[in-house]
């Protein structure tokens, strides 16, 4: 709302600027204060001119006079908040069913009408409400057959607008030939903008923590979207999982109190998926720092990152690059270091520990039973032996 404020100033100083420079532009170069006019004026003098019009409206001209009907310039449209559309609602709920809260009702929501009214007396002089019901709500019109003097299809009001001392005709009749330009303003902008100040001023800090979280939010999702885009390497339901986060993000900022429980749900999956990103950039650059293209890399990085087992060959480059990576681990751990005309060993040390994992399918208990799969894991070290094994048997007929 505040940087809107701003925009509307900037451009309402503008537009003053401009028009002042036109008046001056078009007044009068002499020092005279007075002049002779005439006792009785003038047909001409008397002629409303036209003021603040835009364009012509499609091909219509006015019903009573035959001029062709233009679009006016109307004030731009009030910019309102969520808290503020909130309050609004709890206001014209407040008003009660009654005759004289559904005119207090009207009159409320229809400010911006009444100052359309006015610049369309203004841009159109001897238009009438039905001139106006064309352009501002042209499901009001119902045509009719035939066609009138200006050669144009007739047509009368719908039967919401014939009723008698409707809003709108009283609107109508109240409204003078105003431009926008020169109508009271809709929408104050230093006004709005000094609320806005004061409603900050009056906050604690976990209030604005809880105002900016939102926002945050979005700018995270955002940046995880614009990660996960630079990689030519697909992640496992990616597009699914911003999706579910852009739509609770979406949740969250429409709540009026926030909700805890869910914040920290998706920050959690926001966690997950930048850990994702990061696993894969990580990969790439450790497996592959040259970046050259290698046949079945980028399935492999993906099933990596979903903890599956691949197999790489020993003297490939990327099997050359894990071994590197071992050696430089030990070396560092050994606090060894790479002397420049010295060659290393590309040889490493033997294992503290070897596990073996066997998995299989069998028949148990009997010949003809079903296919059942087994498991067992064998770790040894140099001091013992564990083993570990879960095993299944076909149970339908036994």
């Amino acid at each position: 709302m505040l940087n809107c404020c701003i925009e509307r100033k900037k451009a309402r100083e503008e537009h003053q600027k401009d028009f002042f420079e036109y008046e001056s532009a078009e007044g009068s170069s002499t020092d005279e204060e007075f002049f002779d006019c005439a006792d009785k004026p003038d047909e001409e003098m008397k002629k409303v001119h036209p003021i603040g019009r835009l364009s012509k409206f499609q091909n219509l001209k006015l019903i009573e006079t035959g001029e062709p009907l233009y679009i006016p310039k109307t004030q731009e449209p009030v910019p309102k908040t969520e808290d503020q559309l909130d309050e609004d609602a709890d206001v014209l709920l407040k008003l009660g069913t009654d005759a004289l809260g559904s005119e207090m009702r009207a009159k409320m929501m229809s400010a911006s009408l009444l100052s359309d009214m006015e610049s369309f007396k203004a841009a159109n002089p001897g238009a009438i409400l039905e001139d106006f019901v064309r352009w501002y709500s042209p499901r009001d019109w119902e045509e009719t057959e035939g066609m009138d003097q200006w050669g144009q299809t007739k047509g009368t009001l719908s039967t919401r607008m014939q009723i008698e001392n409707n809003i709108w005709a009283q609107m109508w009749k109240s409204a003078k030939p105003i431009p926008a330009n020169k109508q009271k303003l809709l929408f104050v902008d230093t006004k709005e903008a000094e609320k806005v100040l004061h409603f900050l001023e009056s906050r604690t800090i976990s209030q604005v923590c809880e105002l900016l979280l939102p926002i945050l939010l979005q700018v995270a999702i955002y940046r995880l979207a614009k990660e996960a885009a630079k990689l030519d390497v697909e992640l496992d339901n990616g597009s699914a999982k911003l999706q579910n986060l852009i739509k609770i993000s979406e949740g969250i900022s429409r709540e009026r109190k926030l909700p805890a429980r869910r914040v920290e749900t998706i920050v959690q999956e926001m966690a997950q998926f930048e850990l994702n990103v990061s696993t894969v950039n990580s990969l790439k650059y450790k497996l592959n720092p040259s970046g050259k293209e290698h046949d079945g890399f980028a399935e492999s990085v993906r099933n990596l990152v979903k903890g599956k087992e691949v197999k790489i060959e020993k003297e490939s480059e990327i099997g050359q690059h894990i071994l590197t990576l071992f050696l430089d681990a030990q070396n560092n751990a050994n606090l060894v270091e790479k002397e420049d005309n010295k060659e290393v060993k590309r040889v490493l040390n033997s294992p503290k520990v070897r596990e073996y994992v066997m998995r299989v399918e069998a028949v148990r208990p009997a010949i003809y039973s079903a296919m059942c799969p087994q498991f067992l894991r064998v770790i040894i070290t140099k001091d013992d032996i564990r083993m570990a094994g879960a095993f299944s048997e076909d149970i339908s007929f036994f």
